[in-house]
């Protein structure tokens, strides 16, 4: 009778924790400018798990890591984000001569070295590599694909993600080598965040034949992380959107529908208007971000 009765209460645990609805695994993050926290925050809340921003962070000819803003400016501007339980990745750049020399492979400790600091300081959770180089030559890509892996191995040891920016042209198509964007995939790289190949909303099916190739060619779900592009309310005070990204509700939300259907976990948002940062982003730009991570 006992064991009948532990058996049963058993079974009701399980049955218990099975009725519980899962976590998400799902995130949204949104590019923003380094200034304007407050206007940046009042737009992404509830819509948002994480930012991107561009902090000042660059790589010279010579391989010399630099961070053009302070400490201080670095809390004042990051630590609101990391405040309201958001991710934080500043964008790291670098020149073509130190890739293609080598100097900056050679000095990928200086990156980590700042990173951890700031990783310490509660104001960073990992890097983007955002490299938009015109070529497709392949002995680019061999060498991207190097940098990518060191600073990765490097960065981890801080406990800080490397992320990168994928795209439709250059080194960052998938054309460019055999294995396509297998070559970045390979590296390690935490998260891969399609540009121009899903940012517009002009051809869809294109738009979903560039995530599939990158499936195809080995990055991984984890790795997988889709950009849009957004869209400007008319008569906006700020101005127009920088770039018409040519979406309407009905093909985002057919875009997403598809993108859900093909496994993918996060979105990335590129403001059309992060340059003069307005409040006027199309509403079902954020009700598909919030939709997404209620899912």
């Amino acid at each position: 009778m006992q064991h009948t009765i532990k058996s049963l209460l058993l079974l009701l645990f399980i049955l218990l924790v099975s009725a519980q609805p899962a976590s998400s695994s799902k995130s949204v993050r949104w590019w923003v400018s380094y200034n304007f926290v407050d206007n940046n925050l009042s737009v992404i809340t509830g819509q948002a798990t994480g930012i991107y921003t561009y902090a000042g962070l660059s790589v010279n000819d010579s391989g010399d890591f630099n961070c053009s803003n302070s400490d201080d400016s670095l809390t004042s501007h990051l630590k609101p984000y990391k405040d309201a339980g958001l991710t934080v990745t500043p964008a790291l750049d670098i020149t073509n001569s130190s890739l293609t020399s080598g100097t900056a492979l050679a000095n990928v400790d200086q990156v980590t070295e700042w990173a951890g600091r700031q990783k310490e300081n509660g104001l960073i959770d990992g890097i983007m590599l955002d490299y938009e180089p015109t070529t497709s030559d392949s002995d680019w890509v061999e060498k991207y694909a190097a940098y990518i892996k060191a600073l990765k191995t490097s960065l981890a040891t801080v406990n800080v993600d490397l992320e990168m920016c994928t795209s439709a042209w250059g080194i960052l198509d998938g054309h460019t080598v055999d294995s396509g964007y297998g070559i970045y995939a390979d590296t390690g790289v935490n998260l891969m965040q399609s540009m121009s190949g899903t940012y517009f909303g002009t051809n869809i099916t294109r738009n979903i034949e560039n995530v599939e190739l990158e499936l195809k060619q080995g990055v991984s779900l984890e790795q997988l992380a889709v950009g849009i592009g957004t869209m400007i309310q008319d008569g906006c005070e700020t101005g127009p959107g920088k770039w018409d990204y040519d979406w309407n509700e009905e093909n985002l939300r057919a875009f997403i529908k598809e993108v859900d259907d093909l496994g993918a976990e996060k979105l990335v948002i590129w403001r059309a208007d992060i340059d003069n940062e307005g409040d006027c982003t199309e509403e079902y730009f954020l009700d598909v971000a919030r939709e997404w991570l209620e899912e």
